[in-house]
């Protein structure tokens, strides 16, 4: 057997182990079922808010059952990934997204020239207060 075709088998096996007729999750993974995309973190199962959310992971998902993922603890709702720059398009303000937390930019000087507008994703008020207020960012 060639080096890829092993690759492919492996890469095509599934990422979870089923026993008794639940799915036991790896760690660190989005699934994605037919109630949307959850993340497995710590033995919880969290809801993805949105698929802007989802986008901002850059992440693949897994596809499967929800009955699979059901057993798991429902660990709450899980908006951007940080690092990520929403647009509020409600009230116009942009953050960006660090330690789970959204810090309004106060000026384009606090970035390179471009670089927000270039990285910039525009959201909505309901997935922009997923994220409590930080700190504000203001060049210095």
């Amino acid at each position: 057997m060639s080096i890829l075709t092993r690759f492919l088998k492996k890469s095509q096996s599934p990422t979870y182990q089923v026993l008794n007729g639940k799915a036991h999750l790896i760690s660190g993974l989005f699934y994605w079922t037919e109630k949307g995309y959850f993340y497995i973190k710590g033995g919880k199962r969290y809801k993805v808010f949105s698929q802007r959310c989802f986008d901002s992971w850059n992440s693949d998902a897994i596809e499967t059952a929800f009955t699979n993922i059901s057993h798991i603890p429902y660990g709450g709702v899980l908006g951007f990934r940080d690092g990520t720059i929403i647009h509020n398009l409600a009230d116009g303000k942009i953050y960006i997204v660090s330690d789970g937390k959204r810090m309004h930019i106060k000026t384009p000087d606090a970035f390179p020239e471009g670089w927000i507008e270039d990285m910039k994703m525009v959201v909505s008020e309901a997935e922009a207060n997923l994220h409590k207020d930080g700190q504000d960012i203001n060049a210095s």
